[in-house]
């Protein structure tokens, strides 16, 4: 279990945020900003009428029954419309409760076996003193936002903790896929239990104390703002 005593990192934050040099924050006690987006995500449909997020995949089963019966290969464009809009939500709904179920499966196995460790849905995301970490990260989660409300100018923190924090691979989590609760478990096990190998790709979890120093511009590691 590393801990760490006024070490530095980086921190990047969306571009709501109100961080400010000078803050500090106790991490570890509130669930994070990733916990708290998808525990309250909501399917937004339109129009509203068409479908519930309660029956969503049964309306999207009835309607491909229907064309099956049919059988017709060719629809009408009001027919095809309703067709990929329930579609698209079956697979919102669909990538919110994988996620779901990958996150409580991991927080299962922490609790059990590893409770020592910071919590995924309690601790904050930070990133190296290293600018090969730090480009790595601003642009894997520029493409996790593609798709989101969180699209925005982001920003990026240098900042200095004590604490502790699990460095590790974040390869047991990606892709988000479907598995069962049993292969979730078994990557979960994997994901706490074994060591990192120092790669630019890893991720740090961390609970503890954390200062804000300072509002770093990205164009200072080579890259946009975008």
């Amino acid at each position: 279990m590393p801990e760490v005593d006024n070490a530095i990192f980086y921190r990047i934050e969306p571009w709501i945020s109100k961080w400010a040099e000078g803050d500090t924050f106790s991490i570890g006690v509130d669930r994070n900003r990733f916990t708290k987006d998808w525990q309250s995500a909501r399917i937004k449909f339109s129009p509203a009428q068409t479908v519930t997020p309660e029956y969503v995949n049964l309306a999207l089963t009835k309607t491909y029954d229907d064309l099956v019966e049919r059988k017709q290969h060719r629809i009408e464009r009001e027919e095809y419309e309703k067709l990929m809009l329930l579609l698209k939500s079956t697979l919102d709904g669909i990538h919110t409760s994988v996620l779901g179920v990958r996150e409580y499966a991991f927080e299962a196995v922490r609790l059990e076996k590893y409770s020592q460790l910071p919590s995924r849905m309690h601790c904050s995301f930070l990133v190296p003193d290293d600018p090969r970490c730090v480009k790595y990260w601003w642009d894997e989660l520029k493409t996790q936002e593609q798709g989101t409300q969180f699209l925005g100018e982001r920003k990026i923190f240098k900042v200095k903790v004590s604490g502790i924090i699990h460095k590790v691979s974040q390869e047991h989590l990606t892709p988000l896929r479907t598995c069962s609760v049993i292969q979730w478990r078994s990557l979960a096990e994997k994901y706490w239990g074994e060591s990192s190998d120092e790669s630019e790709e890893d991720e740090i979890l961390f609970t503890g104390n954390l200062s804000v120093l300072e509002r770093v511009q990205i164009s200072t590691f080579g890259l946009q703002k975008s």
